[in-house]
């Protein structure tokens, strides 16, 4: 084939002159001569020296046939993409698919190489992660040579992106249904005139949201040890790669130091509390992973004060039999519990109460009482047991019944007591007359303040009235009568 082209070529080359100097007309030769002049193809120049598919090459030379045939690398350009111009002038269409190298017309090479340009993208395409619900900003591709066209693909219309398209790359909303990363491998095919150039491709993540896991409040007394609390995520990749950022109200409050951290786990710590009161601290965590933030959370820890028991304060006696005064809980830090009693304060009874007041009721004997106060889950405190000592009643004696003729006055004495008063208006030791036959009480009040009452009654007789005449006479009568018996 390759001596094939060079015979060709040859006679290509040449140009024959044949000149018949003359004839006779009886066809008698006079001279009979044959010239045979060699012409070689040239190639002097051709533009451009580089093009892409579709584009248009003029050669420039001399001894150019329309049946001329150029070749450019390794590739023959076929008759449909060569232009006969002129001897001196061909123009060549350039194909798809051609390499770079010399151009040849008819066997004689170019001393310039033709580059051939095959359709890029010129953009630097690095993968590139989303998060869920944003918006993926469209991509204005940019290509090689100039007025290159793009067509694209993608492998997952579940990003949010369709399947296919050409152009730029449009905007798009990043969509994420799953609680794990998602992506699409985008496929961007440059061509020239119809020419498929070297596609590139990239890969679109689209990451879901975080979710942290839920964190438990605690309620704790003062002094208690927090331990670490570790954050964690159950979403994506059952939180790997998923980081923290956290912050607490109130957290010098509860002994915490500092009040926020872009770490995993929030230290450990004592507990504190300076006030009668329980302090609350409330924590906010904000999970994030590769950019994307994710619904924060929030938990709390409560401190309570230690109980604090407080003391009673309270009548100081009472007297027996007569119901106690109220006693009253007072500086106590924490609610009260219960209320209990005691004869000897070894054992207690306990009494169903959890007012910060307490009535005893009647006592008999001296009792004692305490409180048992409790501040939220910290220990319970007891109050110093209070004494309710009891006194004796006085023995009053309001004195014997007596019996007296209307008119007739009558004195009243109490004794037993200190002091006495006495009811309707007595005066205790002072003689009155009364009227009518009346009970009598007296209330006595002893040294120790104690009082008791006894009565007495007071029988008022009255004077007979004087008979009547025939009465009188009846009477002398029955004296006559049982004189006269007797005598």
């Amino acid at each position: 084939m390759k001596n094939y082209h060079k015979f060709q070529s040859l006679f290509s080359l040449l140009f024959l002159f044949i000149s018949i100097s003359s004839f006779s007309s009886d066809l008698d030769i006079k001279s009979n001569t044959i010239k045979v002049r060699l012409v070689a193809t040239t190639i002097s120049s051709f533009s451009p020296v580089d093009g892409s598919a579709g584009s248009t090459v003029t050669i420039v030379g001399t001894n150019f046939t329309s049946n001329s045939i150029v070749k450019i690398g390794t590739t023959t350009i076929s008759s449909a993409n060569t232009r006969f111009v002129s001897a001196t002038e061909l123009q060549v269409i350039i194909p798809c698919g051609l390499t770079s190298g010399l151009v040849e017309v008819d066997g004689v090479t170019s001393t310039t190489v033709f580059t051939y340009t095959t359709a890029l993208v010129s953009n630097v395409l690095p993968n590139i992660s989303y998060c869920v619900g944003s918006t993926v900003p469209v991509l204005n591709l940019n290509g090689l040579p100039s007025g290159t066209q793009f067509s694209w693909t993608n492998s997952n219309t579940a990003i949010g992106l369709a399947s296919s398209g050409s152009g730029n790359i449009p905007t798009f909303t990043a969509v994420n249904t799953t609680n794990q990363p998602i992506s699409g491998t985008i496929r961007i095919t440059p061509s020239t005139n119809g020419c498929a150039g070297i596609p590139k491709e990239y890969v679109v993540t689209i990451n879901p949201k975080p979710i942290l896991n839920t964190i438990s409040s605690q309620q704790v007394c003062k002094g208690t040890t927090i331990a670490n609390i570790d954050l964690t995520a159950s979403s994506p990749l059952n939180g790997s790669g998923t980081s923290f950022t956290w912050s607490a109200t109130n957290a010098n409050l509860i002994g915490l130091s500092p009040s926020s951290g872009t770490t995993s786990p929030i230290p450990n710590f004592i507990t504190t509390n300076t006030s009668n009161s329980t302090v609350t601290a409330t924590f906010t965590v904000t999970p994030t992973y590769d950019g994307c933030v994710g619904d924060a959370k929030t938990f709390s820890i409560s401190v309570e004060p230690s109980s604090v028991s407080g003391t009673i304060s309270g009548p100081g006696s009472t007297c027996a039999g007569i119901a106690a005064g109220t006693l009253t809980l007072n500086g106590n830090v924490g609610t009260v519990v219960k209320w209990q009693s005691s004869l000897d304060a070894i054992s207690w009874t306990d009494i169903n109460s959890t007012a910060l007041t307490l009535s005893p009721g009647i006592l008999n004997s001296p009792t004692y009482f305490r409180a048992i106060v409790k501040s939220g889950t910290c220990s319970e405190a007891s109050t110093a047991s209070y004494l309710i000592p009891i006194n004796a009643l006085p023995s009053v004696n309001a004195g014997v019944d007596q019996t007296i003729c209307a008119g007739n006055s009558v004195i009243l004495s109490g004794s037993g007591a200190t002091s006495y008063t006495w009811n309707n208006g007595v005066t205790n030791a002072v003689s009155f007359s009364p009227s009518t036959t009346t009970t009598y009480t007296v209330t006595g009040v002893g040294a120790n303040g104690c009082s008791n009452t006894d009565q007495v009654v007071v029988n008022v007789a009255t004077t007979p009235a004087a008979p009547s005449a025939i009465a009188q006479t009846f009477l002398i009568k029955i004296i006559f009568f049982a004189l006269f018996l007797l005598c």
